[in-house]
């Protein structure tokens, strides 16, 4: 018997890890993009209840651009 997606989705749950900065990515890449540094944007993120490292935004801001794209990583 066939499933189809609909019910698969409704009855499993995604185990993929979502970054809890994913809501807040247009935020953080215009702020970067701005020129703002990875511990500034660590600290917004923080005003808004998001407590990461650094180092972590850092990651986050490079696997949301593309090779294309010249945002210099602190």
């Amino acid at each position: 018997m066939r499933t189809d997606l609909e019910t698969f989705m409704n009855t499993y749950p995604p185990k993929a890890k979502i970054s809890c900065m994913e809501k807040y990515v247009s935020q953080i890449l215009q702020l970067k993009k701005s020129g703002y540094s990875n511990p500034q944007i660590r600290d917004w993120l923080e005003m808004n209840q998001i407590v990461v490292t650094h180092q972590a935004v850092r990651q986050f801001i490079i696997s949301r651009t593309t090779r294309n794209t010249h945002l210099e990583t602190d």
